[in-house]
Parts: structure tokens; C-alpha cells; sequence
């Protein structure tokens, strides 16, 4: 009797056991043929939205230095043209992110540093903004005070464009042009002591953004992208800060952009 008891037990172990086998098999085989369909499914949020109690509204996103690879191009070198909208480009690229870049004049020429690919198309100009945004050979995003990046070696970066830094540590540099700051909504990018990268954008300023970042976020540095018209951003699901169709006509054409892909 002990013995057909346990002859029981083990049989029903093997039928346990071919069951699970059966199922797992079962299960690899449905994530085979549904992953191609669920491709389209985001693993991030560009619109992660933050209510601040003046009423007004940040938009952000964060990356971690190695889950991105990010990268600065103009509107010519992508389609051709010296001005581009951050949808025409995110298009063409194919990226996950398209940010404005930093201010250019006029005809569309940089106001400023702008290197690419270790080719210096612009060279830096005093009084035209006292930081660089720089993406290193692993494609992550660094700021830096010039005089900081000045020290670096050519091969320790790729590309490079000149901008107005906000903060450093404790030091605020704005000062000067904080009552200018409150009127024009701005895009933002700050990095923290954990290497993560913030990106603020849409029905902003340069006051509440760079206030939020340091308090909230911690962010070691912070730095301002070109604004007005030109500040906008769009990830590869349509959202962002020309998600609305009075945005939309309002968002202008602009000739530098800074591409995120995720990994």
C-alpha cells in the first residue's frame, strides 16, 4: 500500500512536471508571436506632468546616463534646409526625442560653439552664453561651465553646442536676467550628482524651471536651450510640448536640435 501510495505521489509529480513544461513552452511561444505586435508599447514618458502650485505646468523627462545615446545635428545635415520643425526631424531620425537646440541668429547660423561629430562648424563667442552642452563617445549628455570644457581634450567629446547655464551648484547665474526670465517659456536640461538627465520643457520658465530641478531633482547643473517659439520637444508617440494645435502654430522652425535615443 506505502508503495502504490508512493508510486501515486511520483507519477503525479511527472504529470506535475510535463504540465509546467507544457505551459512554459506554451506561454515562450505566445510572447514569440505577440512581441512584433506589441513593439508600438512605450517604456517611457516624455509627459510626465508636475503642477506647481503658481499655477503653472512642467513637463519632464528623465534619463539615466546608459539607457540613452544622444546626439546634436542641424536641420541641414538631416534634411537638407537650414530650418526644420522638431517633428520633421524626429521623423527623419528616427530618434526616440527631439529637443530644440540653443540660439542661432537670422540666417540660421549658430549663436555660438557648435561642434559636430568632433568637426567644429561654429567656434565660441564671449557673451552669447557661459556653458556647453557636450555629449561625451557613449553618446551621454554632460554641461559644464566653458572655461571647464576648455580643459577637455577633442577626443573626450563629440558633439558640442553653446548655451546659457542657470546654475552651478549653489551659484545662480541668472541673476541679472530674472525679470526677463518669468515671460518666455523655456527648455531646460539639468544633471544630478547620480548622472541622471532631466529635461523640462513646455509652459515654463527659466525661474520655476531651474528652482524645480535644483529642489526637487538636485540637479548639480542646469542649463537653458533656446526659448519662445523655438522651445519645443516631441518623442515618437506625437507627445510633447507641440502636443495641442494652437502649438502647433505657433511652434517655429529652428536650425540646431538635440536627438535622444533610448537603448
Amino acid at each position: 500500500m506505502k508503495r502504490r501510495l508512493r508510486y501515486n505521489v511520483d507519477i503525479n509529480m511527472v504529470h506535475l512536471k510535463k504540465s509546467k513544461k507544457i505551459a512554459a513552452i506554451t506561454g515562450l511561444l505566445l510572447l514569440t508571436l505577440l512581441l512584433p505586435r506589441c513593439a508600438h508599447v512605450p517604456l517611457y514618458d516624455i509627459t510626465s506632468v508636475v503642477d506647481l502650485k503658481s499655477g503653472d505646468r512642467l513637463f519632464i523627462t528623465r534619463l539615466k546616463h546608459g539607457t540613452y545615446r544622444a546626439k546634436i545635428v542641424t536641420a541641414e545635415e538631416i534634411v537638407g534646409e537650414k530650418f526644420a520643425r522638431t517633428r520633421e526631424i524626429l521623423k527623419a531620425t528616427k530618434a526616440d526625442i527631439c529637443l530644440n537646440g540653443s540660439f542661432f541668429e537670422l540666417d540660421g547660423s549658430p549663436s555660438g560653439l557648435l561642434i559636430s561629430n568632433r568637426e567644429e562648424k561654429s567656434p565660441f563667442v564671449a557673451g552669447k552664453g557661459d556653458g556647453v552642452l557636450f555629449t561625451d563617445k557613449k553618446g551621454e549628455l554632460h554641461l559644464a561651465p566653458i572655461e571647464d570644457f576648455l580643459k577637455y581634450n577633442i577626443d573626450d567629446f563629440v558633439d558640442a553646442v553653446q548655451l546659457n547655464l542657470l546654475s552651478v551648484g549653489d551659484n545662480l547665474l541668472y541673476r541679472w536676467w530674472r525679470w526677463y526670465a518669468k515671460e518666455v517659456p523655456r527648455n531646460l536640461i539639468g544633471i544630478n550628482k547620480h548622472e541622471v538627465v532631466d529635461v523640462i520643457f513646455k509652459n515654463t520658465n527659466l525661474v520655476l524651471g531651474d528652482e524645480y530641478m535644483r529642489q526637487v531633482h538636485k540637479c548639480r547643473v542646469v542649463g537653458a536651450l533656446d526659448g519662445g517659439g523655438s522651445a519645443s520637444a516631441v518623442d515618437r508617440l506625437g507627445r510633447g510640448s507641440c502636443d495641442d494645435d494652437n502649438y502647433r502654430r505657433r511652434e517655429a522652425r529652428v536650425p540646431i536640435f538635440i536627438l535622444i535615443y533610448l537603448k
